[in-house]
């Protein structure tokens, strides 16, 4: 946090100079109602911090007659709030705001340039503090999907997806993580329906996505990723990822279509014109929700293991 954000500047603030006439003095706090104030000099040096107790006991001491008209830079003060330059840390703020109703805020030459109050500073943290809180609920959401993410297999005929909501879908491929960052996988989606038979005719269970509106196919470069079980890991990661984006849009869903039989998939791959230097590793078949499932319930929480067997 910067002090800056919390600042209340110079302009705004009420203070008092050491020229100031003790009857002057007086009539600014009676106005305000502020039992304490910043006193600078005439320069705009922050001295320290006047009170109405300072003044009043200076009258006591000395009397009335005359007094009034002292200057307050004869007034002894019994306490002065300690000030913090602009580039002082927060912490420092709030070790000095458990003493004080507000922290002088100097600028590197130490000139006076305003206040940060306590009440500023406890609501400051409270709202930033709301914040982070709405924060990690959100990101809740991701955990939401998975409980709630269920296979769909039926969808509904003739409805299509809007191309944007499409592009967010797939441009998770371009941020799942990858071994070594390496990045070897490659997609292509598929929302053809003649391309979707095709490939259900070339599938050893095609029919159990010939009717999805989208399909995508997830492919690892074989030359960019030699190793079999990485890339398959990558590509796993990549058809989860995608599984929950569609989740994270209403009424899409979708299910996950193995790919398990090389000769299958090189077959489906030759249709879509995709060199040979790639392998297909899994498929996404997706749409608008022809069926409602609720969501998962977590089960067998004995395979859940901690620091040993």
């Amino acid at each position: 946090m910067n002090i800056l954000m919390i600042l209340t500047p110079k302009k705004e603030v009420t203070f008092l100079t050491t020229k100031m006439s003790l009857k002057e003095a007086m009539d600014i706090l009676k106005k305000v109602r502020f039992n304490s104030v910043p006193l600078l000099d005439d320069k705009g040096y922050y001295i320290g911090t006047v009170t109405e107790g300072d003044i009043l006991w200076h009258l006591e001491k000395n009397g009335y007659e005359g007094t009034l008209n002292k200057k307050l830079k004869d007034v002894k003060r019994i306490r002065d709030y300690a000030p913090v330059t602009v580039d002082a840390e927060i912490d420092e703020l709030v070790t000095k705001s458990l003493g004080q109703n507000f922290i002088p805020i100097l600028d590197d030459r130490k000139f006076f340039i305003g206040i940060v109050t306590r009440k500023k500073l406890i609501t400051t943290f409270i709202e930033q503090n709301e914040l982070e809180k709405e924060e990690i609920v959100h990101e809740n959401d991701v955990i939401d999907n998975l409980y709630k993410r269920r296979s769909i297999r039926k969808f509904k005929e003739g409805v299509s997806v809007p191309r944007e909501i499409i592009d967010e879908i797939v441009k998770v491929s371009l941020v799942t993580p990858t071994a070594m960052n390496r990045r070897p996988h490659e997609i292509v989606l598929v929302d053809d329906p003649e391309v979707i038979k095709t490939l259900s005719e070339l599938h050893q269970r095609g029919g159990q996505f010939e009717k999805a509106p989208y399909l995508i196919l997830i492919m690892n470069d074989d030359e960019k990723e030699p190793n079999a079980y990485l890339a398959n890991s990558n590509c796993s990661a990549l058809l989860m990822s995608l599984l929950l984006a569609v989740e994270s849009f209403e009424n899409l869903g979708g299910f996950w279509v193995s790919t398990r039989y090389p000769e299958y998939n090189r077959k489906m791959l030759n249709a879509l014109g995709v060199p040979e230097r790639f392998s297909l590793y899994g498929m996404v078949a997706f749409g608008v929700k022809g069926e409602h499932k609720p969501a998962n319930e977590p089960l067998n929480p004995e395979k859940i293991h901690y620091n040993k067997w």
